[in-house]
Order: C-alpha cells, then structure tokens, then sequence
C-alpha cells in the first residue's frame, strides 16, 4: 500500500508538472542557501583559523592597551589603540628562575611604511623585531639570512622580506644584497622568508629592533611582546603569573585599569572559532526563511490539490479507504514534493559553495552534514507543513465530496 501511495504521488507530479516545479522552487533556494552558506562558513573557519595557528603556536601575546575596556567608550578604544608598550618590561619578562615556562621572548615594534626599489614602491607593514621572533613566530628563511644579535647591538640597516612585497619590487629576481629604501633611508636586504599565507607577514619587512627604534619610530616603546611557551599545558599557568607580575610592575592592583592586555594562543583560537561559527549560523539562518517560505508554499498548493481531488477522496472513502490511508496519501505527496527540492538543493548548494570557494581562493568541500541536512530538512518541512492539507482531506464526509462541485 505503501508503495502504491508514491507511485501515486509520483502520478500527481508528473500531472502537474509546472506547478510541481514552481513549488518545490522554495525548497530548492532556502536548502541550496543553507548548504551553501554553511560549506563557506566552514571552509573559511578552517582558513582563519589556519592564519591564526600561523601567527605562533603556544604563545602568550602582552600588547599595548587594555582591549578589555576598548569597548566601554570611544575613549577608552582610542585609548588601546594608540598606546605604547614600555620596554622595560622585558627585564620582568627576562627571568629564567621565575618564568621557566619560557622558551623565547619576541619583542615587536610594528607601523606601515613605503619601501622603494627603483621604480617600484609599496606601502608594506615594517616590523621592528629581535632575532627570536623566526622561532616564536614560526618564521622561515627562503633566501640569505635571518636578522641576527650583530645587527641588533650594531643598529646595521639590514632589513628581511617578506614573500609578497619580494615578489613586487623584485619579481624572479635574487634580491639579496640589493638596497632598497625605508622612510628615505637605504637598507640592505639580506633575506627572504618563506610564504606564510598571512598577509601580515608576507606583505612585510623586518628590520632589527634597535635600528626600527633609532631610525623609523624614535621611539623605545613596543607594541606588543610575544612569548613561547614550552609545553601547552602551561599556557594558562603562565599567563596568570605574567599579568600578576606585570601588575606589580605598574603598581596596580586591577587588570580593567592595567595599560595591557595579556592573551593566550589558546584565547585568540577559542574567540576565533567562537566569532566565525556565530556568523555561519546567522548566515544560515538567514537563508532557512527561505524554507519557512517555501513550506508555506508547500501547505498552499497541498490545500489546493485537496480541493481539486475532493470528489476523488470522497469515491475513495466510499469504497472503503480510511482516514489514516487518505492521511497518508497526502502527506507522502507534500513530502515527496519536498524531498524532491531538498535534493535538487543540496545539489545547486555543493556546486554554489565550490563555485564561490574557487572565486575566493577557499577549498569548499562536500560535509555528510549537509547531506543529512538537506534530507531531514525537506522530510520535516513536507511533514510539519503538509499534516494540514492531509488532516483536511482524512476528515472530508464521503457524502459531501462526492456531491462536490
């Protein structure tokens, strides 16, 4: 009997096979939104969270400002933007009895300057650094040499490339032991780093930190210093003890009133995911009102059938069909209407998010979940808004649909 209710179903589309279409036609887009919106929110949570895994693995990052009350005012954000790190906290840093946790210390001094090469010039971000900053930020030598200790005691005018701003000021050429110039200075490349994939790096230079201080800032102060840890486990440990020790540096008693902010690693990936996961569900959410709108859709054209098929479900009843069988018959139809959308959606959703993905230069791929969801999502849409349709038909008198005109 079961069987027979689809072939029927199957029979009824296939009648109607515009009107078929036009309704299955909001299932289609409200499922291939959703699908394709969460195969993107997905594939670019794994990018972002990539590029934050790239900017150093088991590190605590102390920067200048205090961002937990950057949102309290416009002030107070101003505030956390423009203030200075004071250097002399590396000396709180530097203490391998107190702090054994510690690998290496990266003091950074960071601002945006253009750097020129002949006829080529960019506007690049310029990073005043100490040569642990390859180790604790994960950095890698392609060409020529790092930034080393000679360079830092000798204020040399060396300076190290980033991949990107390599390749735009000097193409396939070798640039190591060209000059280049910084803020009307000239600097002698001696390295290239590898590509990172963050643009924060390979759109970079690095120029030794007392020559940053001395000649492009003037000034000491720091915007930020990162530390690597030892072991992950240790990272929350760590970071308590260094907000109470930097606490006692600056003679305060409350970290809301402290000019720093004290983040983990483990923080910015738990923030990161947290921020991108909320977006992907708000864009999906977005895109299901297209199913509510098209289960309404759906609840609309069952009605209709139902009143044209009156006289049909009256000789039905007459001849002995019960109410649970003309239950039945009209709920598979809403739901082979609906599952039958779900599938060409699912369908179009793979193929929007990969086209979107290739656009983007993001690898989208094809989740079981979204193949679970596009199925049980149309089955309860077809269910919850063809009951209706399917209740009115199980209880029409067999008299008076058969009398109906």
């Amino acid at each position: 009997m079961l069987i027979d209710t689809f072939k029927i179903a199957i029979d009824s589309m296939r009648a109607n096979k515009g009107r078929a279409i036009l309704t299955m036609l909001g299932i289609i887009i409200g499922i291939s939104s959703v699908i394709a919106a969460l195969s993107i929110g997905q594939a670019a949570q794994s990018v972002i969270l990539e590029q934050v895994q790239g900017l150093g693995s088991n590190t605590i990052t102390i920067t200048s400002g205090n961002f937990a009350s950057a949102f309290r005012s416009r002030a107070s954000a101003l505030s956390a933007l423009n203030s200075k790190l004071d250097y002399r906290i590396l000396r709180v840093l530097d203490n391998p009895i107190k702090f054994s946790e510690i690998v290496a210390i990266s003091p950074e001094s960071t601002g945006s300057q253009e750097i020129f090469y002949k006829s080529k010039s960019d506007t690049v971000n310029t990073y005043g650094i100490t040569p642990s900053i390859f180790e604790v930020r994960q950095l890698k030598i392609l060409k020529g040499r790092s930034i080393t200790e000679a360079d830092q005691s000798k204020v040399r005018k060396n300076l190290v490339l980033g991949s990107s701003i390599t390749k735009t000021l000097f193409g396939e050429s070798d640039p190591i032991g060209k000059d280049v110039k910084v803020k009307g200075l000239t600097f002698r490349v001696v390295g290239v780093l590898e590509e990172k994939g963050n643009a924060n790096f390979d759109d970079a230079v690095y120029i030794p930190l007392n020559t940053f201080s001395s000649l492009i800032s003037g000034s000491k102060n720091l915007n930020s210093v990162v530390v690597k840890v030892k072991n992950e486990d240790q990272i929350d440990t760590l970071t308590a003890k260094i907000q109470q020790s930097l606490l006692t540096y600056f003679k305060l008693k409350d970290l809301d009133k402290a000019p720093f902010s004290v983040i983990s690693s483990k923080d910015i990936l738990s923030l990161t995911e947290s921020i991108t996961s909320i977006f992907t569900v708000l864009l999906a959410s977005i895109a299901g009102i297209s199913l509510v709108v098209g289960g309404i859709g759906i609840m609309n054209i069952m009605l209709v059938s139902v009143s044209e098929r009156t006289k049909e479900i009256g000789l039905r009843k007459a001849v002995g069909a019960r109410q649970n069988a003309i239950l039945m018959q009209f709920l598979i139809e809403a739901v082979v209407l609906t599952l039958s959308g779900g599938l060409i959606g699912m369908v179009l959703g793979i193929l929007m998010g990969m086209l979107i993905g290739l656009v983007g230069g993001i690898s989208v791929g094809i989740s079981a979940s979204a193949i679970f969801l596009s199925v049980s999502v149309s089955v309860t849409i077809g269910v919850v808004f063809g009951f209706y349709p399917a209740y009115r038909a199980a209880k029409l008198n067999p008299i008076d649909a058969l009398k109906y005109e």
